[in-house]
């Protein structure tokens, strides 16, 4: 049975969400590439983006194109106190684009289209 909907934590979330958020990281923790991602974009939701981009790179090193292809759209963006960093963004939409992850191949085409990303750039 899940806790009533109208009480919320102090982050605004419904109660059990710390919970959820515990046990994702602890499956994180372990080495699980979906939940590194899922806890990366708890932080980026919360404004947290050294830990974002923690656990993004975690999932990308791990395998996960959908990880790999976040990461770079994170370092092409420079969210944060971050400055954009086009080639290393370019890096990751190659690697996930390579595992076959489309949209991250489309990612590094529109960067290369308008001169962003390529060697020396």
């Amino acid at each position: 049975m899940m806790p009533p909907a109208t009480k919320a934590s102090i982050c605004g979330c419904r109660p059990w969400a710390e919970e959820c958020t515990s046990l994702l990281e602890k499956a994180a923790g372990q080495g699980h590439a979906y939940a590194m991602h899922t806890m990366a974009n708890i932080h980026r939701a919360r404004k947290e983006h050294e830990q974002a981009v923690a656990w993004l790179t975690k999932g990308a090193e791990a395998g996960l194109p959908r990880a790999r292809r976040s990461l770079g759209r994170y370092l092409e963006e420079g969210n944060g106190p971050a400055a954009p960093n086009c080639p290393a963004a370019a890096a990751w939409y190659k690697r996930a684009g390579e595992a076959g992850d489309a949209e991250a191949a489309g990612a590094l085409s529109n960067m290369y289209a308008v001169g962003r990303g390529g060697p020396g750039r």
